[in-house]
């Protein structure tokens, strides 16, 4: 698998892919989203559930990502590259985990790049709560909130 180049940088940074074929099918059923416009846009999308479900959406919507793709893990430090390094797809799980200055960080790279990175971010829980008591970045908020997924069990 041919490596991009990194949008993150440091000996904890997440891996970068450049995407593979894989299987349209997907054996998560989002309840609040229509899944084709999900699929079809280009816009930022919010995943809310539990890790194995959000991984496993991920992995289904894999194959439609531009590339490069950029990974961070969930409560891995947040390092960036200049903005007019090429990223087609951020992938960010336990967006819920940043802190208030890797938030402010993300905001103001994604406000340079508006148009030509699609983010994916993950979360255990829902952010607005977060946003509400000021733990959360509002701006980054309604960034990352283009399309909202609710995972969790009803």
């Amino acid at each position: 698998m041919a490596q991009s180049p990194r949008l993150f940088e440091g000996p904890a940074a997440p891996r970068v892919f450049a995407p593979q074929p894989r299987n349209d099918r997907c054996d998560v059923h989002p309840r609040n989203v229509d899944w084709d416009l999900a699929r079809v846009t280009k816009a930022n999308l919010l995943l809310v559930g539990g890790e194995q479900t959000v991984s496993n959406l991920v992995f289904a919507m894999w194959s439609i990502f531009d590339g490069p793709i950029a990974v961070r893990g969930a409560h891995e430090r947040l390092r960036l590259l200049p903005a007019a390094d090429p990223v087609g797809t951020v992938v960010l799980y336990g967006v819920d985990t940043l802190t208030t200055d890797e938030q402010a960080s993300l905001n103001h790279w994604l406000a340079a790049r508006t148009g030509r990175t699609r983010v994916i971010s993950t979360s255990s829980v829902s952010l607005l709560p977060l946003v509400q008591s000021g733990a959360f970045s509002d701006d980054l908020y309604y960034r990352l909130n283009t399309i909202w997924v609710d995972l969790r069990p009803f």
